[in-house]
């Protein structure tokens, strides 16, 4: 148990000097793609709000709005000025903080902070 502690300690120091961080700060949806936008494992309620506001980024629920997994995920990460915004309103519309931005862009970190989900960011 010492040693598992001491261990854990060390690791810390070594993020912290090195300023390493972990991809996400939480747990993402398996469905989730890879990238800097993400859902939180066991978070989405099906509220609908992240495909109402960028349908093309966000699956777990299909065209017709019939959900076809437990909890929505994020698909496709936003690749234009235009899908960046789509996932932004969502972010600010969700009922509950589901989606997370766990990414290093210091003007998308602003964007998010502009319309108040600063809560959202991974790391601040």
């Amino acid at each position: 148990m010492f040693l598992i502690s001491r261990l854990q300690s060390y690791i810390q120091r070594l993020f912290t000097y090195y300023r390493i961080k972990p991809e996400r700060k939480y747990k993402a949806v398996k469905e989730n793609v890879s990238g800097a936008f993400y859902i939180v494992d066991g978070c989405c309620t099906l509220c609908g709000v992240p495909h109402a506001e960028a349908p093309e980024l966000f699956g777990g629920i299909d065209e017709k709005g019939n959900m076809t997994h437990d909890q929505c995920f994020v698909k496709k990460q936003p690749d234009s000025p235009n899908e960046l915004n789509q996932m932004i309103n969502a972010m600010a519309a969700q009922e509950i903080i589901c989606i997370r931005y766990s990414g290093n862009d210091i003007n998308i970190k602003n964007r998010i902070k502009e319309v108040g989900e600063k809560s959202q960011i991974d790391w601040d």
